[in-house]
Protein backbone atom coordinates (compact mmCIF):
# COMPACT_ATOMS: atom_id res chain seq x y z
CA UNK A 1 0.00 0.00 0.00
CA UNK A 2 1.38 3.35 -1.32
CA UNK A 3 0.34 6.66 -0.16
CA UNK A 4 -1.18 8.95 -2.59
CA UNK A 5 -1.12 12.57 -1.46
CA UNK A 6 -1.08 13.84 -5.69
CA UNK A 7 -0.82 12.45 -9.41
CA UNK A 8 2.34 13.22 -9.07
CA UNK A 9 3.73 10.98 -6.38
CA UNK A 10 1.91 8.02 -8.13
CA UNK A 11 4.02 8.55 -11.60
CA UNK A 12 7.32 9.36 -9.71
CA UNK A 13 6.87 6.03 -7.29
CA UNK A 14 5.88 4.43 -10.53
CA UNK A 15 8.84 5.48 -13.14
CA UNK A 16 11.09 3.93 -9.94
CA UNK A 17 8.86 0.23 -9.54
CA UNK A 18 8.23 -0.61 -13.13
CA UNK A 19 7.48 -4.55 -11.61
CA UNK A 20 4.05 -5.79 -11.08
CA UNK A 21 0.52 -4.54 -11.88
CA UNK A 22 -0.40 -1.27 -10.03
CA UNK A 23 -3.71 0.34 -9.49
CA UNK A 24 -5.02 3.74 -7.76
CA UNK A 25 -7.75 3.27 -4.80
CA UNK A 26 -10.18 6.38 -4.51
CA UNK A 27 -11.40 5.09 -1.15
CA UNK A 28 -12.68 8.29 0.82
CA UNK A 29 -13.01 7.50 4.10
CA UNK A 30 -16.45 9.12 3.99
CA UNK A 31 -17.31 6.34 2.14
CA UNK A 32 -18.00 3.54 4.61
CA UNK A 33 -18.66 0.82 3.48
CA UNK A 34 -15.49 1.08 0.71
CA UNK A 35 -13.26 2.63 3.94
CA UNK A 36 -14.51 -0.08 6.16
CA UNK A 37 -13.91 -3.31 3.16
CA UNK A 38 -10.66 -1.91 2.30
CA UNK A 39 -8.85 1.02 4.57
CA UNK A 40 -9.44 -0.77 7.68
CA UNK A 41 -7.50 -3.59 6.85
CA UNK A 42 -4.63 -1.81 5.20
CA UNK A 43 -2.16 -3.50 7.35
CA UNK A 44 -2.97 -6.79 6.41
CA UNK A 45 -3.72 -5.55 2.57
CA UNK A 46 -0.28 -4.57 2.99
CA UNK A 47 1.23 -7.77 4.37
CA UNK A 48 -0.76 -9.69 1.15
CA UNK A 49 0.46 -7.93 -1.62
CA UNK A 50 4.45 -8.82 -1.90
CA UNK A 51 5.96 -7.25 -4.94
CA UNK A 52 3.88 -7.93 -7.69
CA UNK A 53 0.84 -5.37 -6.66
CA UNK A 54 1.42 -1.83 -6.08
CA UNK A 55 -2.00 0.32 -4.61
CA UNK A 56 -1.66 3.85 -4.28
CA UNK A 57 -3.86 4.86 -2.11
CA UNK A 58 -5.56 8.62 -3.12
CA UNK A 59 -5.80 11.38 -0.40
CA UNK A 60 -4.12 9.10 2.35
CA UNK A 61 -0.35 9.14 3.63
CA UNK A 62 2.07 10.09 6.52
CA UNK A 63 3.67 12.99 5.64
CA UNK A 64 1.41 16.02 5.01
CA UNK A 65 3.01 19.32 5.24
CA UNK A 66 0.78 21.10 4.06
CA UNK A 67 -2.57 20.33 5.95
CA UNK A 68 -3.65 21.45 9.22
CA UNK A 69 -4.00 18.75 12.59
CA UNK A 70 -7.83 19.92 11.90
CA UNK A 71 -8.01 18.57 8.61
CA UNK A 72 -6.68 15.43 9.23
CA UNK A 73 -8.58 11.82 10.08
CA UNK A 74 -6.44 9.02 11.54
CA UNK A 75 -7.04 5.55 10.50
CA UNK A 76 -4.83 3.49 12.82
CA UNK A 77 -2.01 2.27 10.05
CA UNK A 78 1.58 3.24 10.11
CA UNK A 79 3.40 2.25 6.88
CA UNK A 80 7.27 3.62 6.64
CA UNK A 81 10.52 3.41 8.27
CA UNK A 82 9.61 6.23 11.24
CA UNK A 83 6.47 4.58 11.90
CA UNK A 84 4.44 7.79 11.98
CA UNK A 85 1.11 6.94 11.27
CA UNK A 86 -1.05 7.64 8.24
CA UNK A 87 -4.24 10.06 7.79
CA UNK A 88 -6.63 10.71 5.20
CA UNK A 89 -7.02 14.34 4.03
CA UNK A 90 -10.56 14.82 2.68
CA UNK A 91 -8.16 18.67 0.73
CA UNK A 92 -5.82 15.87 -0.80
CA UNK A 93 -8.41 13.69 -1.66
CA UNK A 94 -10.51 16.25 -3.85
CA UNK A 95 -6.86 18.06 -5.96
CA UNK A 96 -5.82 14.16 -6.64
CA UNK A 97 -9.17 13.27 -7.96
CA UNK A 98 -9.21 16.98 -10.00
CA UNK A 99 -5.82 16.83 -10.77
CA UNK A 100 -6.57 13.07 -12.11
CA UNK A 101 -9.81 14.77 -14.05
CA UNK A 102 -7.25 17.28 -16.00
CA UNK A 103 -4.71 15.35 -16.72
CA UNK A 104 -7.57 12.63 -18.37
CA UNK A 105 -10.73 12.66 -20.28
CA UNK A 106 -12.19 10.95 -17.38
CA UNK A 107 -14.84 11.86 -14.59
CA UNK A 108 -14.70 10.80 -11.21
CA UNK A 109 -18.71 9.62 -9.99
CA UNK A 110 -18.06 9.22 -6.21
CA UNK A 111 -18.08 6.09 -3.92
CA UNK A 112 -14.85 3.60 -4.17
CA UNK A 113 -13.03 2.88 -7.55
CA UNK A 114 -10.00 1.15 -8.25
CA UNK A 115 -8.10 1.98 -11.54
CA UNK A 116 -6.13 -0.72 -12.56
CA UNK A 117 -3.06 0.96 -14.82
CA UNK A 118 -1.07 0.37 -17.75
CA UNK A 119 2.92 0.59 -17.87
CA UNK A 120 4.22 3.13 -17.62
CA UNK A 121 1.48 5.18 -15.93
CA UNK A 122 0.44 7.62 -19.07
CA UNK A 123 -3.40 6.43 -18.46
CA UNK A 124 -3.71 5.74 -22.06
CA UNK A 125 -5.26 1.96 -21.37
CA UNK A 126 -6.87 1.72 -18.13
CA UNK A 127 -9.27 -0.45 -16.32
CA UNK A 128 -11.83 1.12 -14.15
CA UNK A 129 -13.49 -1.29 -11.67
CA UNK A 130 -17.17 0.17 -10.02
CA UNK A 131 -17.05 -1.15 -6.48
CA UNK A 132 -20.28 -0.18 -5.34
CA UNK A 133 -21.85 -1.20 -8.26
CA UNK A 134 -20.40 -4.69 -8.46
CA UNK A 135 -21.72 -4.99 -5.07
CA UNK A 136 -25.04 -3.93 -5.23
CA UNK A 137 -25.54 -6.43 -8.45
CA UNK A 138 -24.37 -9.15 -6.10
CA UNK A 139 -21.37 -9.92 -8.23
CA UNK A 140 -18.90 -9.61 -5.09
CA UNK A 141 -19.93 -9.49 -1.03
CA UNK A 142 -17.64 -6.84 -0.65
CA UNK A 143 -14.74 -5.11 -1.91
CA UNK A 144 -12.63 -7.75 0.04
CA UNK A 145 -13.83 -10.16 -3.30
CA UNK A 146 -12.39 -8.07 -5.64
CA UNK A 147 -8.54 -7.40 -3.75
CA UNK A 148 -8.14 -10.79 -2.90
CA UNK A 149 -9.08 -11.76 -6.72
CA UNK A 150 -6.57 -9.02 -7.49
CA UNK A 151 -3.54 -10.54 -5.08
CA UNK A 152 -4.20 -14.20 -6.64
CA UNK A 153 -4.44 -12.66 -10.23
CA UNK A 154 -0.80 -10.80 -9.55
CA UNK A 155 0.77 -13.99 -8.11
CA UNK A 156 -0.61 -15.84 -10.82
CA UNK A 157 1.18 -13.04 -13.38
CA UNK A 158 3.92 -11.78 -11.93
CA UNK A 159 4.97 -10.44 -15.38
CA UNK A 160 4.26 -7.17 -16.13
CA UNK A 161 4.13 -8.07 -19.92
CA UNK A 162 1.41 -10.60 -19.42
CA UNK A 163 -1.10 -7.86 -17.62
CA UNK A 164 -0.17 -5.37 -20.80
CA UNK A 165 -3.53 -3.52 -21.53
CA UNK A 166 -2.49 -2.74 -25.12
CA UNK A 167 -5.26 -3.00 -27.54
CA UNK A 168 -7.57 -2.53 -24.75
CA UNK A 169 -11.00 -2.19 -26.82
CA UNK A 170 -10.05 -5.93 -28.20
CA UNK A 171 -8.83 -8.61 -26.26
CA UNK A 172 -6.60 -7.57 -23.43
CA UNK A 173 -8.63 -5.62 -21.08
CA UNK A 174 -11.71 -8.39 -21.40
CA UNK A 175 -9.12 -11.42 -20.48
CA UNK A 176 -7.90 -9.51 -17.68
CA UNK A 177 -11.33 -9.38 -16.53
CA UNK A 178 -12.16 -13.28 -17.08
CA UNK A 179 -8.87 -14.02 -15.58
CA UNK A 180 -9.83 -11.86 -12.51
CA UNK A 181 -13.44 -13.04 -12.07
CA UNK A 182 -11.99 -16.43 -12.12
CA UNK A 183 -10.50 -15.97 -8.85
CA UNK A 184 -13.79 -14.37 -6.96
CA UNK A 185 -15.66 -16.55 -4.72
CA UNK A 186 -18.82 -16.90 -6.72
CA UNK A 187 -19.07 -19.04 -10.11
CA UNK A 188 -16.92 -17.67 -12.85
CA UNK A 189 -19.86 -18.81 -15.53
CA UNK A 190 -22.30 -16.80 -13.58
CA UNK A 191 -20.41 -13.94 -12.81
CA UNK A 192 -19.54 -13.35 -16.76
CA UNK A 193 -23.62 -13.39 -17.90
CA UNK A 194 -23.99 -10.46 -15.35
CA UNK A 195 -20.71 -8.71 -15.61
CA UNK A 196 -21.73 -5.37 -17.49
CA UNK A 197 -18.70 -3.40 -19.30
CA UNK A 198 -20.11 -0.03 -18.34
CA UNK A 199 -22.03 -0.37 -15.51
CA UNK A 200 -19.55 -2.52 -13.65
CA UNK A 201 -16.24 -1.85 -14.82
CA UNK A 202 -14.93 0.30 -18.00
CA UNK A 203 -11.98 -0.43 -20.50
CA UNK A 204 -10.94 3.53 -21.22
CA UNK A 205 -7.58 5.44 -22.92
CA UNK A 206 -8.06 7.96 -20.00
CA UNK A 207 -5.79 10.29 -22.10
Amino acid sequence: MIEAPNLTSVKEHREENLDGIAAILLVPKFNRKGFDDIIQRLEYLNRRLGKNLHFYCAGYGAYQPDIEDTEKLNINFKYNENGIPWTFSQRQFADFVDELEKETNWMYSGNTKIIILENPTNFKNCIVLKIDEMIKDKIIDSANDIIEALIQYSRKNDSVQQMSLKEIGKIAGDETIKGILSLLPKQFENLWNIWNKGKHYTLVDLK
